[in-house]
C-alpha cells in the first residue's frame, strides 16, 4: 500500500513539473562551442556573426517558470546553441505557462563584446518562481524592510566605494555583503529554490555567512537576466 501511495505521489509531482518542448524552427548547423555556454545575449548585441539554431517553446506548470528556461536549454546546447534570446514568456493561467527562446551559435567575440552591455553594480532580487499562487518574503536592505512577491523582483543600485549589506532571517539567518566596485557585473539573488547554488562562505565582497535560519542563493547570472524578462518588477 505505501508503494502504491509513493507512485502515485510520484506520478503526480512528474505530472505538475513536466515541460513540453518542441522546436518551431530548427537549423542544422556544424559547429559546436568551444565551452558549453547558454548566454543571455543582450539587446545591444550585434548577432550579425551568430546562427541561428533554433526558435523553441516550453509549455509546462506555472509552478517554477525556471524549470521551462531549464528545459529549453537542455534541447539546446547538444544542437550547438551557446546563446538565446527571450521571445515571448505567457502565463495562461494559475497552472500553464509558456516560454520561448530563440537560440543561437555565437563566436567568441560576440560573448565578449555582450558582456560590455550587462549591467554593472546592482542587486536584483527574485521572489519565489512560483506563479501558480501569491506570497511573499520578506528581507532587509542596509537594515531596512522589504519584501518580494513571487513572480517578481527588486533592483538596487550599489554606489562604487559603497558596501550593500543583504539580510535573510533574523540572529541565526545569513547576511551578504556586497562591494560597489568600477565595472562591477551585478549580483543576482533569490530566496529559495530558483534551483541554484548558495553564496559561498566569504563574508566580504560577495559571500555570505549561513547559520541556520535564511538562505541567500545566487542565481546564474545568465538565467537572472532572462528573469529580468519573465519576472515583473516590483516598486
Amino acid at each position: 500500500m505505501k508503494k502504491l501511495l509513493f507512485i502515485l505521489i510520484f506520478f503526480k509531482m512528474a505530472t505538475v513539473f513536466a515541460q513540453d518542448v518542441q522546436f518551431i524552427e530548427k537549423e542544422n548547423i556544424l559547429d559546436r562551442p568551444k565551452y558549453q555556454q547558454f548566454i543571455y545575449l543582450m539587446d545591444e548585441t550585434s548577432l550579425s556573426k551568430c546562427k541561428f539554431v533554433g526558435r523553441v517553446k516550453a509549455t509546462g506548470s506555472s509552478q517554477n517558470v525556471v524549470s521551462l528556461f531549464d528545459a529549453i536549454k537542455r534541447e539546446s546546447q547538444p544542437l550547438g546553441a551557446n546563446g538565446f534570446r527571450l521571445l515571448s514568456f505567457k502565463r495562461f493561467d494559475t497552472n500553464v505557462s509558456e516560454l520561448i527562446l530563440d537560440v543561437f551559435y555565437c563566436e567568441e567575440s560576440t560573448i565578449e563584446d555582450n558582456i560590455t552591455h550587462i549591467p554593472v553594480n546592482k542587486v536584483y532580487v527574485f521572489g519565489n518562481p512560483d506563479l501558480s499562487v501569491e506570497s511573499s518574503q520578506s528581507f532587509k536592505l542596509n537594515s531596512e524592510k522589504y519584501k518580494i512577491d513571487n513572480g517578481k523582483y527588486r533592483v538596487f543600485d550599489v554606489e562604487v566605494g559603497q558596501t550593500c549589506k543583504i539580510t535573510k532571517g533574523g540572529f541565526t539567518g545569513m547576511s551578504l555583503w556586497i562591494d560597489g566596485q568600477k565595472g562591477k557585473l551585478s549580483s543576482f539573488l533569490s530566496f529559495n529554490g530558483i534551483g541554484l547554488t548558495n553564496i559561498g562562505l566569504n563574508p566580504r565582497g560577495g559571500g555570505g555567512i549561513a547559520i541556520n535560519t535564511g538562505k541567500i542563493n545566487h542565481v546564474e547570472q545568465n538565467l537572472g537576466l532572462a528573469l529580468l524578462k519573465i519576472f515583473t518588477l516590483q516598486e
